[in-house]
């Protein structure tokens, strides 16, 4: 307030001018807070997002198959069909397969996209120096121009690691389904 106050001429014609000032920081510096919150807090947290959300995946496989056992049960005892459970029990012995190997392949997703994230984010590091040399038109590119490239850069990690940890659902879901599918 004080320093307001004291800037020659222009701080005893416009009353409040702190508040004016103080106004426009605000609006300049609260979504940078906001931005570097969602860097600070929700980039780490992306992993641990998906794996409980797999982890989701396979409780209700489980529940699944819970409900499904009876069924199953009883295709065991339809004379039909080749072996023990003949087709119908086929299915049954599948997804207790899918229960059974679900977990190790989240555990394999993860892995696989902590190793993707370090090898390719090395990589979008330099070609996104690249892409700010070929954008700029001098070697400096001012304050706003590095706010917004710092933004650029921080929405492309985060779109990269959701696309990466989404092994940890993916890879289990879609290599028990389409392996599934095949058997049958």
């Amino acid at each position: 307030h004080s320093l307001g106050k004291e800037i020659p001429l222009i701080g005893k014609a416009i009353p409040n001018l702190d508040k004016y000032i103080s106004f426009a920081l605000f609006a300049v510096f609260l979504p940078l807070l906001l931005y570097g919150l969602a860097l600070a807090y929700y980039l780490p947290a992306i992993p641990f997002i998906r794996w409980i959300a797999a982890l989701a995946g396979w409780v209700i496989l489980i529940v699944e198959s819970l409900v499904a056992a009876p069924l199953w049960l009883c295709a065991h005892a339809l004379p039909e069909g080749d072996g023990a459970a003949g087709q119908h029990g086929k299915r049954g012995y599948l997804l207790l397969l899918a229960i059974i190997i679900r977990p190790p392949l989240m555990v394999a997703g993860f892995f696989c996209a902590v190793i993707l994230m370090n090898v390719l984010g090395r990589l979008i590091g330099a070609g996104f120096e690249m892409f700010i040399a070929g954008t700029s038109q001098s070697k400096i590119i001012g304050i706003t121009g590095t706010f917004s490239m710092l933004v650029i850069l921080g929405i492309v990690v985060i779109m990269m690691a959701n696309k990466f940890f989404s092994l940890i659902h993916y890879l289990p879901e879609d290599t028990t389904t389409e392996q599934l599918k095949n058997l049958l």
